[in-house]
């Protein structure tokens, strides 16, 4: 593993791990104070979206809410695809892309929210997927059911079965660990055994291995009006340093009656001055772990995280009918694109 790829290994191990959430619920970290106004953020290059799906959406004049009446044994299905786009300059350096089917059901119900099984089929992915690497890694996750404990405002609380999830987890590190020791050396493999340390807690497990869940359910529930309700948050540092700050935004962007679904939009920029000083931080330990010289700190310069997501709620039911996620970072003249895309099947 050349320099320049290790480099981009951690930034893009980085990249992933930052999570979201619709508030800051992390006590341990301290309010970040009253959020200033501004536009929700538009990202660069922009998510795609069926221009003629939101060209004419009605603007209701009162806030909506969305229901989540569901009862114990619904079951839904849906197909979420997830891909990743890097480019420099008019460069297209790596592009990649799976698809796999997950179900969705409610195993129980409280007045204090709702216990969720979310179970991972095998994905099919695009490239080397013959790599019994990969195929090893596809494995370990496919057909492994996530009990997720959601609270009344459908935000994700904790995993049931945690310490299954995390056990898969650690093993999936050692695997990794194994290629690295082949490839690059036993310094190297060291420092990815390290990041077993990220699954030492059921809250770190939860906030790495729902994230897709965390995005699916992000917007169902609440209450939304065309104006956009605003927020500054904390999201929890993954590597157990300072947590990084945003600004976030929920808008409604209208409703659509012939299918009676609202089409609600969430943007999310992380501070950029405290992120690349963060940022930092994390890169020179990962790189000192495996044994390399951390970048060149001028290659942070320009860093910069934006998230926005769009999901279509079916006014009746409270699940969406599609939930797009798009997450672009820039640093050092490189741009990398996360696509994540939910959409139901049945």
């Amino acid at each position: 593993m050349t320099a320049c790829r290790m480099w981009l290994w951690v930034l893009s191990t980085v990249v992933f791990t930052i999570g979201c959430q619709k508030s800051s619920t992390d006590e341990s970290v301290a309010p970040s104070g009253e959020s200033s106004r501004q536009d929700a953020t538009v990202v660069d290059p922009p998510m795609q979206r069926d221009a003629t799906e939101l060209a004419d959406l009605d603007k209701p004049e009162e806030p909506i809410d969305l229901p989540t009446d569901w009862q114990e044994g619904d079951k839904l299905r849906y197909t979420l695809v997830k891909s990743r786009k890097r480019t420099r300059g008019s460069d297209t350096v790596f592009d990649n892309s799976s698809s796999t089917d997950i179900d969705i059901e409610i195993l129980e119900t409280s007045p204090a929210g709702y216990l969720v099984g979310w179970t991972t089929g095998k994905p099919t992915v695009s490239g080397n997927s013959n790599d019994p690497l990969v195929q090893q890694v596809l494995n370990l996750f496919s057909d492994v059911q996530m009990r997720l404990m959601l609270d009344n405002s459908i935000s994700i609380v904790g995993i049931q079965n945690w310490q299954e999830v995390q056990s898969r987890s650690v093993e999936l590190v050692e695997i990794l660990a194994k290629r690295t020791e082949e490839s690059v050396g036993s310094q190297a493999a060291a420092g990815v055994r390290q990041t077993a340390s990220m699954f030492s807690s059921e809250r770190q497990v939860m906030n790495l291995c729902a994230r897709d869940a965390q995005m699916f359910f992000l917007i169902l529930g609440g209450t939304y009006e065309v104006a956009p309700n605003e927020y500054e948050d904390r999201l929890p540092n993954p590597y157990g340093g300072e947590p990084f700050p945003s600004k976030a935004a929920f808008r409604l962007l209208g409703i659509q009656p012939d299918k009676n679904q609202a089409v609600v939009q969430w943007t999310q920029t992380l501070d950029p001055v405290a992120t690349r000083r963060i940022m930092e931080v994390i890169v020179r330990d990962m790189t000192s772990r495996m044994g390399a010289n951390a970048p060149d700190q001028q290659i942070l310069k320009d860093f910069a995280i934006d998230d926005e997501a769009t999901a279509y709620v079916d006014l009746e039911t409270g699940w969406p009918a599609t939930v797009k996620h798009q997450r672009t970072s820039r640093t050092g003249g490189a741009t990398q694109v996360d696509r994540i895309e939910f959409n139901r099947k049945s």
